[in-house]
């Protein structure tokens, strides 16, 4: 359960990096278009966010104690990005979050579900951290049913408000 929950959140934070990391333009205009911070500070905040992701990946594939800093820096980031989507929401601006990459979609309630939802999953983790440990004498089945598991996670989680949706209006 717990190489589960380790695995998803590093791919999840990992696609979030890669993908701000090749559209790092549009990721900083997304953050101008927030409006939150100083335009001078743009460019600084990027950079922030996007080693803070990447921090989080090596952090959770270190794993022992660096593996609950690991969890702890995803959820502090998390509630970060959640303040963020928030705030616009509640300004009523259409903000585009390039949260996963180049998008044309305004963040939605769905954008905050899915951060509440990846919260959770840290804070699942979190008390299991000490105790991961990546380990050579994992079996190749074991890899790939857990890996394959926590990409299917992956996706429907990057893409909850297409699920959600589907979900809710029936297929």
């Amino acid at each position: 359960m717990y190489d589960y929950v380790a695995l998803t959140t590093m791919m999840l934070f990992a696609v979030s990096a890669l993908s701000k990391a090749t559209a790092f333009r549009s990721f900083k205009a997304a953050i101008r278009s927030f409006s939150l911070v100083r335009p001078a500070a743009v460019t600084p905040l990027a950079v922030a966010v996007l080693s803070s992701e990447v921090l989080v990946v090596l952090l959770l594939m270190a794993g022992g104690a660096a593996a609950v800093g690991g969890f702890i820096l995803a959820i502090c980031s998390l509630l970060v990005y959640t303040a963020a989507i928030s705030t616009v929401l509640i300004r009523r601006q259409a903000v585009i979050c390039n949260c996963f990459g180049p998008s044309d979609r305004a963040v939605s309630p769905w954008d905050v579900s899915r951060n509440v939802l990846l919260i959770g999953l840290c804070v699942t983790g979190l008390p299991l951290g000490d105790a991961l440990q990546w380990q050579l004498s994992m079996t190749l089945e074991y890899l790939l049913l857990g890996g394959g598991l926590a990409a299917v996670s992956t996706v429907l989680i990057i893409n909850l408000r297409d699920v959600g949706r589907v979900i809710v209006r029936g297929i």
